[in-house]
């Protein structure tokens, strides 16, 4: 058992390359993740800030209440998407790490399994963290008409979609 074979490093170099590219576009994923939920979280701050103060009406507290709840709700979509992906990305590293022995010990099923498995739940929860993303997103667009529905002459969303 785990007799090593005679391998060139190309060979696990070129073994570990795709799901590099994997991990790569992951990365970048959940670099815009992260920049949204920033963005989002300082606004959701803004807003919870505007709320506590003491002299704004009756109106415009109950129309931050509905956007502050909104931007909550954005919030945890995101917040759960990024360890989805984080952990993702995770399950890739290990997948790299198990092909390159693979390629070490050929004659070992165990590591192709492990890093079929790794590869797999990888793809599973990046697609669990895109389709949070996509939930987010849903969020946002039915808060788009909430955030200014205290103010007249506006069109709605729907209105602006057609001019």
């Amino acid at each position: 058992m785990f007799t090593p074979a005679d391998f060139k490093l190309s060979d696990v170099l070129g073994i570990a390359g795709a799901t590099i590219g994997i991990i790569i576009a992951g990365g970048i994923l959940l670099q815009c993740m992260t920049t949204k939920y920033i963005a989002i979280f300082d606004r959701y701050r803004g807003l919870a800030g505007e709320l506590r103060g003491n002299q704004i009406s009756d109106s415009r507290r109950y129309h931050l209440r509905n956007e502050i709840t909104n931007y909550r709700r954005q919030i945890v979509y995101l917040n759960f998407s990024s360890i989805l992906i984080g952990v993702a990305l995770l399950f890739f590293l290990l997948t790299v790490a198990v092909a390159g022995l693979s390629v070490i010990y050929p004659q070992d099923k165990i590591f192709r399994s492990i890093g079929t498995f790794g590869l797999f739940v990888g793809l599973a929860l990046i697609g669990g963290g895109i389709s949070l993303l996509v939930c987010e997103s849903l969020v946002q667009r039915h808060g788009i008409g909430k955030e200014s529905s205290d103010l007249e002459g506006l069109p709605s969303p729907e209105e602006a979609i057609r001019t």
